[in-house]
């Protein structure tokens, strides 16, 4: 199944939500996970993980945060304009080709799935480039910026110590 952010925001938000960015920085769109994780982070956004280009290394950090749902921040292809995006079940998500770039995250969803019994989606964002070496389109960085103002203005609930369940790709360990 396939919502818009505002459609799944307005079903979820009062959940503990664990938000993770996943993709590669030096591969210009693919960037765009890593990008919305700091850019929420900045927000003050609460649960927050930039995985960086391995979902799974997170999973941790996520069965840490206890989440009442996931949502996985990924630059992927599924033939909207650069730059769009939506958000995508599990299923959805098992059933695109490997070459969508969705073959890690099936496998980091159903590890999470396994291992909380909590449901976990994805938001897509459509790439325009991933060229080694490129920097992000500015149709990646507008769709950023949207779904950060989005995300920051629902209402989230909060756990105790949001500071003690992150990983920070970036910085190579566990918060």
């Amino acid at each position: 199944m396939t919502w818009t952010l505002e459609q799944w925001l307005a079903q979820w938000s009062q959940a503990r939500i664990v938000f993770v960015g996943v993709g590669h920085v030096l591969r210009g769109d693919d960037a765009a996970g890593p990008l919305l994780a700091q850019e929420l982070s900045a927000r003050g956004v609460a649960h927050v993980i930039d995985a960086g280009p391995c979902p799974e290394r997170a999973l941790p950090a996520i069965v840490r945060a206890s989440p009442e749902v996931t949502l996985f921040m990924d630059a992927a292809d599924f033939g909207a304009p650069p730059g769009a995006y939506a958000v995508f079940d599990a299923e959805s998500v098992a059933a695109r080709r490997a070459g969508s770039g969705w073959g890690g995250l099936n496998l980091a969803l159903h590890a999470l799935q396994e291992q909380l019994a909590c449901p976990a989606f994805v938001l897509g964002i459509e790439p325009l480039a991933l060229h080694l070496g490129a920097s992000p389109s500015s149709a990646i960085e507008e769709a950023v910026s949207e779904i950060a103002r989005q995300i920051h203005w629902y209402p989230q609930k909060r756990l105790e110590d949001s500071a003690e369940c992150g990983y920070n790709n970036s910085e190579g360990e566990y918060g």
